[in-house]
This record gives C-alpha cells, sequence and structure tokens, in this order.
C-alpha cells in the first residue's frame, strides 16, 4: 500500500498549471491574418528533433517568440527541438506548440490514471477524491486542446471570421 503525501497533490496541480502556460507565443493568437495564406495539415508529418548542440536562426526564432509568453524557458526547452519544422513560420509554430501541449496533457492523464487506480487501493477517501477530480479536469483539458487543433485546421475566411476563429483557440488554450 502506498501513502500519499499532500507534496505529491502540490506536484499534480503544478503540473496541472504548467500545462496551461500558453506555450503558444501571444502574437500567434492575437494576429489572426498571419494565417490567411497558411494551409495546416491535419497530418503531417513529425518534425525531426534538432542536435542538441545546433543553434540556428530557427532555434533564435523559438527563443524570442518564448520570451512573450509566461514560462519562457520552459516553452523555449518544449518547442525548440521543432525549429527546423517550424522555420521561423508563426502558424507552424502555433500549431506544433499547441500539438506540443496535447501530448504533455496526455501523459500528464495517463500519469493521473495510474496514481488514481493506485489510490483507489488504500488512499485516504480525500486523496482519491482529489485525484479523480484532477483526471476528470485533465480530460476536459485533453477535449479543449483538441478543439483548438481543429479549429486551427480550419482557419480562413474573413479577417473578422480569422479573429473568431483564434479568438476561440486562445480562450480553449
Amino acid at each position: 500500500m502506498k501513502t500519499s503525501h499532500p507534496l505529491s497533490l502540490f506536484c499534480i496541480l503544478f503540473a496541472a498549471v504548467l500545462l496551461h502556460l500558453r506555450l503558444v507565443p501571444s502574437f500567434a493568437l492575437l494576429d489572426p491574418t498571419m494565417f490567411s495564406s497558411v494551409a495546416i495539415v491535419p497530418n503531417a508529418a513529425a518534425p525531426q528533433p534538432l542536435n542538441p548542440g545546433f543553434v540556428s536562426a530557427d532555434t533564435d526564432y523559438i527563443r524570442s517568440s518564448c520570451k512573450t509568453t509566461m514560462y519562457p524557458a520552459t516553452c523555449y526547452h518544449s518547442l525548440n527541438h521543432y525549429a527546423t519544422a517550424v522555420q521561423q513560420d508563426p502558424a507552424r509554430l502555433a500549431r506544433v506548440a499547441v500539438g506540443v501541449s496535447l501530448a504533455k496533457a496526455k501523459r500528464i492523464a495517463a500519469f493521473l490514471s495510474n496514481q488514481s487506480r493506485e489510490a483507489d487501493y488504500g488512499a485516504q477517501p480525500r486523496v482519491v477524491a482529489a485525484l479523480h477530480d484532477c483526471f476528470s479536469v485533465f480530460g476536459d483539458t485533453i477535449d479543449q486542446i483538441r478543439d483548438s487543433l481543429s479549429q486551427m485546421r480550419k482557419l480562413g475566411g474573413s479577417s473578422e471570421s480569422l479573429r473568431f476563429q483564434m479568438s476561440n483557440v486562445q480562450t480553449w488554450m
């Protein structure tokens, strides 16, 4: 029987907060016109990671874009591996950032699911309830991130329509 500690719950909640750290640079969400000529490919091949010691204009672009986020270092470390795929394109950067957020949310949800199952066997009822609530919230989070990706794939139309669509993405993220 494993004993749960308040610190582990704090870590889980901290992870939940970090998930919404807004990896998507703010300029990408606020300027919908940049998406007007970009085709969003739903099943694009996975970008290849960079050589860890390699620095280029593409990685500098990621670094400067991440400076506009709430957590620039976390943003950069999450996205710099995709610099060659982004190619200094704000629309690609936004899609990659949302995709990375979705992947991380899925991993956290899997972790919470495992913790929740373990807690069902002998943990304090309040801990069990908190883990189940947290897992449920992450399910909603994953749905909202998927909605964001779906909305980004449908971008187009008038400037007003783009603003509305990007507002949806910004709200869900």
